[in-house]
């Protein structure tokens, strides 16, 4: 039986965490899906690399906590950012996004009832990607194919506690931190799928970016190998996805043709990555500046 929030006389708080670094193009995008929530008890946390463009004057016409925190060399998966926000929330549950993703309107609200009713410890939500050029909708092809794929997906939404008794996201991994944070959900807790979906507005791809994002990811890759040897074979080079979707290759072949090409480049970067990075080592430095700016962290608004 599924339960009814707006019954509940105080209904969970979520946290709904953001790691920002130069994010203006999106970040309104996400705010603004949040806002249009049908369940209204949220706090925003921004966890921000010290943004050079407008991303924190955007930030500021919403009700949201913004943490300053230092920047890494490259803007790689911000593991560490999560867990600052984590470590500063309030919330039951804490739903972990990216600042380019927008929510679809029902979305914290369904997962809320699948967690209350369901007993669920985390819940995996699906993505479709919005894309611009030509990479993009090669990547976007991609993600088709992956959608639903267990080994390939990670829980974003998850309870707080299960969040803190997993240990948080390991910060010394930049690539298959999403992946291995889920399998330690997995290990503590059952794990749920929401039928409401994120939206990635991954926009224009730059092949180069592309290769070079891929090749710092392959600097932390032994970590992650060391950790799953055998699942991580499947992760990162023989995904059965690609042949379990065939049709979605054929049906746009000329796109599939773009697509292995570019990861094709993307496994020779993150070989090179792995290569070049012979042991395991942390992404950021040792030490760290936070400093913390309130607007509101209860409730969502903004103009």
């Amino acid at each position: 039986m599924t339960l009814d929030t707006k019954t509940i006389t105080t209904p969970p708080l979520i946290s709904i965490i953001i790691p920002t670094r130069n994010s203006e193009r999106t970040i309104k995008i996400c705010l603004e899906s949040i806002k249009r929530q049908t369940y209204s008890r949220i706090e925003i946390i921004i966890v921000d690399q010290q943004s050079k463009d407008n991303t924190i004057q955007i930030c500021k016409r919403y009700d949201t906590q913004i943490i300053i925190t230092s920047p890494t060399k490259f803007y790689i998966p911000p593991s560490r950012s999560r867990n600052i926000g984590a470590k500063n929330a309030n919330g039951k549950y804490l739903l972990h996004l990216d600042s380019d993703m927008e929510l679809t309107a029902s979305l914290v609200e369904e997962c809320v009832n699948r967690f209350e009713s369901g007993g669920f410890g985390a819940i995996v939500i699906h993505e479709t990607d919005i894309t611009e050029g030509f990479w993009g909708l090669c990547k976007a092809l991609e993600r088709k194919c992956i959608v639903g794929d267990p080994i390939l997906e990670g829980a974003r939404f998850v309870k707080t506690e299960i969040f803190h008794k997993a240990g948080g996201y390991d910060e010394n991994l930049s690539s298959g931190e999403d992946w291995d944070i889920h399998q330690r959900y997995n290990e503590i807790s059952e794990i749920g799928v929401a039928n409401a979906v994120i939206r990635h507005h991954i926009g224009r791809i730059s092949l180069t970016d592309q290769i070079l994002k891929k090749y710092h990811y392959g600097k932390t890759m032994w970590s992650y190998i060391d950790k799953y040897p055998q699942t991580s074979k499947r992760q990162l080079f023989l995904r059965s996805a690609y042949l379990k979707n065939w049709k979605y290759l054929m049906s746009d072949p000329i796109h599939a043709i773009g697509f292995f090409f570019l990861k094709s480049c993307e496994y020779f970067a993150a070989l090179m990555g792995l290569i070049t990075s012979t042991t395991p080592s942390s992404c950021y430095g040792d030490t760290e500046t936070i400093s913390h700016r309130h607007n509101s962290s209860k409730n969502i608004s903004g103009t």
